[in-house]
C-alpha cells in the first residue's frame, strides 16, 4: 500500500525570518532581498515556521494549499529562493542557525578572560575652562569623541593613565585615544607621549583647530608610532588659524585627519569646499544635535527603508545585532577627573583606580550600553527591521528617541 504524503512548507536556512503582530519579513542572506508581508494567513503560517526549536518546516492543509494568499506566499518564496513547498511522507528536518552566545556573564569568575571585550580607551588627560570655550564644548563628547570643558579645570595623574593602560593591554586593547581640553596644556604631556610613543596601540590624538598649537610639543609625536592628529573644526571658520595649523602638521608629517563639527546645511558644503582646499590626508564628518536642528538630522542621519535595503546585511551583520551595540561595546572613557563611563550619556561605572577587570565586568553585565540591543526598547522592539537597523548611539540619547527612521512597521 503507498504511502500518503503530505504537504510541507520550508524555509531556506539562509532565509532570516522576522515576526512583529501584523508583519512579517523575510530575507535572504545570500542574495540580499527583503521580502514583508501582512496578510493574516501567511503571518500564521510563518508563525509556526518561526518557534523556539528553530525548525523552519511546518504543515499545511488543504484548506491552507488551496487559499489565494498563501499560494501566492509561495510563488514568492519559490521565486526569490527564500523557501519552498515539499511533498513527504514524514516532516523533514529543517532548522535554521542558532546564535550561540559562549559567556554571558552572568557572573564573574576568575578564569573569564574578561579583559579581551576591552577594545578602545579614549582618556581625557585635561579638560577646557567652560568660561573661556563655547558651550558645545560641554556636550559634543555626549555625541561623539571630542574634547571637552568643565566647571572645574581637571588633569589626570600621570601615574593612573600608565597604570590603566598596562592594565588594559592585558586584553586586546588596540586603540587609544587622548583627549582634553588642550591637550599640550596638560601638565605632564612630555612623560606622556613619551610613554605613548612606546606603544604599539593606535594613537588618536585630539585638538581643537583654534587653541595654542605648539610646534614643540607636536614634534614630541613621533610619526612612526602609529599616531594620528585628529583636528576638530567647527563652524564659522577662523580661515587664519586653520592654515597656520595645516602647516604645522605639513612640516611634522603626521598624519591629520580635519573632523569638522556639521550643524546645518551651511556647514556641510563649507565642509566640502574646506577638504577640497586643504588636502587633510582623511575628512570626517560629525553631526552635532544642538536641539534645534533635527530637520537637518531627518535629512542626513535618519534612515529608510532604503537605507537599509540598499546595506545588504550579511549573516554576522545579524548576529552582531542580537548580541551587542558596535556602537558601544569593547570602548571605555575615563573624564578628567578620573570618572569612567561605558556611554557618556550615562552615570559613571567607576573611576580610575578602581580594577579594570571589575569595570569590564560592569559593563559586560549590565544592558544599557554595551549590550544595548535594539531588540530589548521601544517602538524598536516592534518593529521588523530592528535587526537590520544601525545599533542604538548617542545621537539617540541626545535626540531624545530610539528610533532615528522613517519607518513606519512598528505598532503604536
Amino acid at each position: 500500500m503507498k504511502s500518503k504524503t503530505h504537504s510541507f512548507i520550508c524555509i531556506e536556512p539562509y532565509t532570516h525570518i522576522e515576526v512583529v503582530k501584523d508583519n512579517i519579513l523575510l530575507y535572504n542572506q545570500l542574495t540580499g532581498f527583503f521580502y514583508e508581508e501582512s496578510k493574516k494567513e501567511v503571518i500564521d503560517i510563518v508563525r509556526r515556521l518561526n518557534n523556539d526549536n528553530k525548525v523552519t518546516v511546518a504543515y499545511l492543509t488543504e484548506n491552507e494549499l488551496n487559499n489565494k494568499n498563501i499560494k501566492d506566499f509561495i510563488s514568492n518564496l519559490r521565486k526569490y529562493y527564500l523557501g519552498d513547498l515539499i511533498q513527504a511522507e514524514k516532516m523533514p528536518i529543517q532548522v535554521s542557525p542558532i546564535l550561540k552566545i559562549e559567556n554571558g556573564y552572568e557572573t564573574k569568575e576568575e578564569d573569564q578572560n574578561i579583559l579581551s571585550n576591552l577594545l578602545e580607551l579614549s582618556i581625557y588627560v585635561n579638560n577646557y575652562d567652560a568660561n573661556k570655550y563655547t558651550t558645545k564644548f560641554l556636550h559634543m563628547n555626549k555625541q561623539f569623541c571630542s574634547n571637552s570643558s568643565g566647571e572645574s579645570k581637571n588633569n589626570l595623574h600621570f601615574k593612573d593613565i600608565v597604570d590603566l593602560i598596562q592594565e588594559s593591554k592585558k586584553g586586546f586593547l588596540s586603540k587609544i585615544n587622548i583627549l582634553g581640553g588642550n591637550i599640550f596644556e596638560y601638565i605632564q604631556y612630555d612623560e606622556l607621549i613619551n610613554y605613548l610613543n612606546s606603544l604599539k596601540q593606535v594613537k588618536d590624538y585630539y585638538l581643537y583647530y583654534k587653541d595654542d598649537i605648539r610646534t614643540s610639543k607636536i614634534s614630541m609625536i613621533e610619526s612612526n608610532s602609529n599616531s594620528n592628529i585628529k583636528l576638530l573644526i567647527d563652524f564659522p571658520i577662523q580661515e587664519d588659524k586653520l592654515i597656520k595649523v595645516s602647516k604645522y602638521f605639513k612640516e611634522f608629517r603626521i598624519a591629520l585627519t580635519a573632523v569638522f563639527i556639521i550643524e546645518n546645511e551651511k556647514d556641510l558644503k563649507s565642509a566640502d569646499k574646506l577638504s577640497v582646499k586643504y588636502s587633510f590626508d582623511s575628512t570626517q564628518y560629525n553631526p552635532y544635535y544642538n536641539s534645534s536642528n533635527l530637520d537637518f538630522f531627518k535629512t542626513h542621519i535618519f534612515i529608510d527603508k532604503e537605507d537599509i535595503i540598499g546595506s545588504k546585511p550579511t549573516k554576522n551583520d545579524l548576529f552582531t545585532n542580537q548580541t551587542i551595540n558596535s556602537h558601544y561595546f569593547g570602548k571605555l572613557i575615563v573624564s578628567s577627573n578620573g570618572d569612567i563611563y561605558s556611554n557618556p550619556n550615562l552615570p559613571k561605572i567607576g573611576i580610575i583606580k578602581d580594577s579594570i577587570y571589575d569595570i569590564v565586568f560592569k559593563s559586560l553585565r549590565y544592558k544599557s550600553s554595551w549590550m544595548l540591543l535594539r531588540q530589548n526598547i521601544f517602538p524598536c522592539n516592534q518593529c521588523v527591521y530592528k535587526l537590520f537597523c544601525p545599533p542604538i548611539s548617542n545621537y539617540e540619547y541626545n535626540i531624545g528617541q530610539n528610533n532615528l527612521c522613517t519607518i513606519k512597521t512598528f505598532v503604536n
